[in-house]
């Protein structure tokens, strides 16, 4: 029971994007202990896994055993990346403002309480954000200044204070500045410094902080072994970074392999011991093994073999990394399946992830993993007994990826210009209307003077040879009130889907065959409803199933 006291739980860990990705910023990704949670393309963010504490973010909690499907994060979007804690998850908005949710014993929120919210809600005191980061029970924030921000835990010194007093609400760290990455592991921190220096502050009983001197550090400290570092990321006990020319250099504890090197490593039937979910038919014995300090080394090396990196992420103890040919690497514990090389062996050497390719993008929970493929597939293996694999099954361990259905981060089509051109109702019936295009965002909000007006139409399209693989989708979130989304023809609806229920929507339809045609959007109202706020993310062609088509 012991074990599971101090180990319950893990990271937020890590997904360090390093290299300049084409495809999406490795942030659209983050696996916590118990969830798993991911930004769409029309910036919303959803999750799956446990909702016990309410880190879904969807308004519910949730009885222990009772898994979160795929779950909207209410009333948050434009958001650009998220992070996942133990039981908490961030989100970062394209306004640089911070959102948090979930667990809050510790003030991991930052709100000022300690009390634990089931919906986002904005970190006050943060703004020109660019980076965030969670750990076991601490957060992290970088500003677009190069500047610091923690908030949480602070028992070994992880908030970089000074102190081991536990913040509530965001502190700036001092005498830390001109910052480019962050990363939080389970009780120690880190900074990557623009000149590629990494600094490094919280426990260091395992030498995670790459430093000799085994004690907790309150303050940043240097580890000067390494140079042109470009990302870092952390686990339980280790630590990673990414050298610019795509080298990993590891330090800290290596018990199970996760630095890459050969040590000490726990054989598999030991660390089946240490866990409470062993596979059917292993007998626990009276006595249980641990990690051994013989296996710590906190001087940083490189990991041979392993070149052309651009992405980086630390579990509890295993390790992972891409490399520009969309290949997966990793190394370190394998209890659960998490390094996807068909064993259940840990591995002290980087071996290939057998089941995804052309990957481009990672994220590692406590002892799962994510991928994010070019085509937008996400991919999932190794712990799963509380849905965090994200299909819909508590599977104890996968050791093979396998794809989660029905989520897909592939760009969809944007908003292009629109054409104002009211139809019914004018445009004049609106009392105080709000209504831009900003970034491909068509965005709608204000008061209507008449049960229906018409706001906008995109330009003509004709239907013909080509057209027939294709489908017309809009996709958009409501806020409040209500939006109708169709096609016209020659000012006939030919057909048309009004939503009403806040959140996000996709909406599909197969466009006539023949003629010339419109899609409208339209500003309609519910009984007694006068105000509406809705946006329109993107409008257009699209490449879908058969039997998504309305």
């Amino acid at each position: 029971m012991v074990w599971l006291v101090l180990r319950r739980g893990a990271l937020a860990l890590a997904v360090a994007a390093a290299l300049p990705c084409a495809f999406a910023s490795a942030a659209v990704l983050a696996g916590g202990e118990l969830h798993s949670v991911v930004v769409r393309p029309d910036g919303t963010v959803w999750s799956w896994g446990s909702g016990l504490y309410g880190q879904a973010g969807d308004g519910a909690l949730r009885s222990r055993y009772e898994t979160v499907g795929r779950a909207w994060a209410k009333n948050l979007f434009d958001v650009t990346a998220v992070a996942a804690g133990s039981n908490h998850t961030l989100a970062l908005r394209s306004d640089g403002t911070v959102w948090a949710w979930g667990d809050n014993l510790w003030g991991e929120l930052g709100d000022g309480s300690r009390t634990l919210r089931t919906v986002p809600a904005r970190v006050a005191g943060l703004d020109h954000i660019v980076g965030i980061a969670a750990g076991y029970i601490h957060s992290m924030a970088l500003g677009a200044d190069g500047s610091v921000w923690a908030w949480g835990d602070n028992h070994y010194g992880q908030l970089g204070s000074g102190t081991t007093t536990e913040s509530l609400r965001p502190l700036r760290l001092q005498g830390v500045s001109n910052v480019s990455a962050i990363a939080a592991g389970f009780y120690h921190s880190a900074a990557v410094v623009r000149t590629g220096r990494v600094l490094m502050w919280g426990q260091n009983t395992h030498g995670q902080l790459g430093d000799a001197v085994l004690r907790l550090r309150l303050v940043p400290v240097e580890v000067s072994a390494v140079r042109d570092v470009v990302a870092v990321a952390a686990g339980q006990f280790h630590t990673l970074v990414l050298v610019r020319g795509g080298t990993v250099w590891t330090w800290g504890g290596n018990a199970f392999g996760q630095l890459g090197r050969r040590s000490s490593v726990m054989s598999s039937v030991d660390r089946q011991m240490m866990t409470p979910f062993q596979p059917p038919g292993f007998k626990r014995p009276d006595s249980l093994p641990s990690p051994t300090a013989a296996a710590d080394e906190p001087a940083a090396a490189a990991v041979e073999r392993l070149q052309n990196v651009t992405m980086i992420a630390a579990g509890e103890d295993h390790s992972a990394a891409l490399t520009s040919d969309g290949q997966v690497w990793t190394w370190g514990d394998n209890l659960y399946g998490q390094l996807d090389d068909g064993t259940w062996e840990p591995r002290s050497r980087p071996v290939k992830a057998v089941g995804v390719s052309s990957v481009v993008a990672i994220a590692s929970g406590y002892s799962h993993m994510l991928a994010l493929q070019s085509d937008g597939t996400v991919w999932t293996w190794g712990f799963g007994f509380y849905g965090q694999l994200g299909d819909n099954l508590v599977t104890r361990r996968v050791g093979q990826a396998r794809a989660v259905a029905a989520v897909s981060l592939a760009p969809l089509p944007r908003f292009e210009g629109p054409s104002f051109h009211p139809l019914g109702q004018a445009e004049t019936s609106w009392i105080d209307p709000v209504v831009k295009v900003d970034n491909g965002v068509f965005t709608v909000r204000g008061q209507a003077a008449t049960p229906t007006a018409y706001v906008i139409m995109t330009r003509p399209s004709r239907a013909g040879p080509g057209t027939p693989n294709k489908v017309l989708m809009a996709t958009g979130a409501l806020i409040g009130g209500c939006v109708t989304v169709g096609v016209q023809r020659q000012n006939q609806w030919v057909h048309y889907d009004n939503v009403d229920v806040p959140g996000p929507f996709t909406i599909i339809w197969q466009p006539p065959t023949t003629g010339e045609y419109t899609v409208v959007v339209a500003h309609c109202l519910p009984t007694g409803r006068r105000d509406n706020d809705f946006r329109i993310t993107h409008l257009g062609w699209f490449d879908a199933p058969a039997d998504r088509v309305r």
